[in-house]
């Protein structure tokens, strides 16, 4: 009888053990699954207010206006503007070295340039530009 009760008493004892090891081990992971589940959630709504929040962003198409417009903000003379299949031709008549280079980088931001040829005959900075630039594909 006394064993019997003893051998109940240590079945009782260790399942109860078992039983709080299984509390605590179920409950650490719990929380650390809940913790990651919260921090995987915030991060997706600071993702979505950042792609709410972008500056929209146009795409601005090369075309024989904007080239006209770009060559008066640097006060240049277009000797001519041609347009063939899938690019313009723009000739320049005297720029200077200065404008010159802010020029191309403007350029560049609307289309790619395919070649442009500088001609300096007088020696004094004034160049003869002709760029052959093409529309960016989006």
């Amino acid at each position: 009888m006394i064993e019997n009760f003893l051998s109940k008493r240590l079945l009782i004892i260790l399942f109860i053990g078992i039983f709080i090891f299984s509390v605590y081990y179920l409950s650490k992971n719990y929380f650390i699954n809940l913790n990651n589940i919260y921090n995987s959630h915030n991060q997706f709504k600071e993702f979505l207010y950042l792609l709410i929040n972008t500056p929209k962003y146009e795409n601005i198409y090369l075309n024989e206006t904007l080239l006209k417009k770009l060559a008066s903000q640097y006060h240049l003379k277009i000797k001519s503007l041609t347009k063939l299949e899938n690019r313009y031709v723009l000739e320049i008549e005297q720029i200077n070295h200065s404008k010159f280079i802010r020029f191309l980088a403007t350029l560049e931001k609307y289309g790619d340039i395919k070649a442009f040829e500088a001609v300096d005959n007088t020696g004094k900075g004034k160049f003869y530009l002709k760029i052959e630039i093409a529309p960016r594909r989006f």
